[in-house]
């Protein structure tokens, strides 16, 4: 089952990627030609980000000298956290696509 699935991968639609051609997402992945990075971002997205900005440099004008070091303790520690969150949604759901591909060739 694993090496239809394999198959069916490598010989779907050739992607264009950059100088070359890729039919498999899974290579494409390999060699960095689709990531995370590549995403767009959505205006909303944009302009949640502009507010967090401008929200956390008039708070910092508020603290104190070590609150402002708690902050920026924290707020590192919250873009790890998102991190780790992404990267574990990611592998899951890479994980899931796979058991549907297989209940998908399974019926």
């Amino acid at each position: 089952m694993l090496d239809l699935i394999a198959v069916l991968l490598y010989n779907s639609a050739t992607i264009k990627t950059g100088s070359r051609k890729m039919k498999s997402a899974i290579r494409q992945i390999l060699y960095g030609d689709r990531d995370r990075a590549s995403l767009k971002i959505s205006k909303r997205h944009q302009e949640i980000l502009g507010e967090i900005a401008d929200a956390q440099k008039l708070l910092l004008t508020k603290l104190s000298p070590e609150a402002v070091g708690i902050f920026h303790q924290v707020d590192g520690l919250n873009g790890e956290m998102r991190c780790e969150t992404e990267d574990a949604h990611y592998t899951e759901g890479f994980k899931f696509g796979f058991l549907i591909a297989l209940e998908i060739l399974d019926k």
